[in-house]
């Protein structure tokens, strides 16, 4: 499903715990990637995941990756994981 305009960024606990680990430049990179590009058209930044990962997205700044889930009724891109490119896949 498409959509025009911009979607809201939220962030689950363990997303935002995550973030908050990151170096300061890394997070900030990433914070903004997210709220900047990726909001602006999920999809087209976002790598589709494989199962049992299929009902996320992933999408990189430098060496770290945030794996998030789009929500198209509620103009929202849920982000579940914010990690180094050798974690993130682990978790889920």
């Amino acid at each position: 499903m498409s959509h025009s305009g911009s979607y809201t960024i939220s962030y689950t606990a363990a997303a935002r715990r995550q973030m908050n680990r990151l170096p300061l430049d890394a997070a900030v990179a990433m914070h903004e990637h997210l709220t900047g590009p990726v909001a602006d058209n999920p999809r087209r930044l976002g790598k589709r995941l494989d199962p049992p990962l299929e009902r996320l997205r992933s999408t990189r700044r430098g060496e770290y990756r945030a794996l998030y889930e789009i929500d198209d009724k509620e103009i929202l891109v849920s982000v579940v994981t914010v990690a180094h490119r050798r974690d993130a896949y682990r978790s889920h």
